[in-house]
């Protein structure tokens, strides 16, 4: 008998894998084994250049956030 723990690790294991049982097809993996069957060095590049992406558009928030500050909203509660 397996412990929860044990089945865990097992399902982990076979999610991670890039290999995939005898007759199946690419289009049966999961997202973890499709990101695994990419190269290393490609997942790398990619991986980097979302990372830069994910940095300028951070960037140039706060730069067009400096040039056009966010106005003050208007008083629309109803309260007195």
């Amino acid at each position: 008998m397996s412990t929860p723990k044990d089945r865990l690790k097992k399902s982990v294991e076979a999610n991670l894998t890039s290999e995939l049982p005898p007759g199946s097809s690419p289009a049966q993996r999961t997202f973890g084994q499709s990101w695994l069957a990419i190269p290393r060095r490609t997942r790398l590049f990619f991986s980097c250049a979302l990372f830069g992406t994910a940095l300028v558009g951070l960037w140039v928030s706060d730069k067009v956030e400096e040039k056009l500050p966010a106005s003050k909203p208007a008083n629309t509660s109803s309260r007195p």
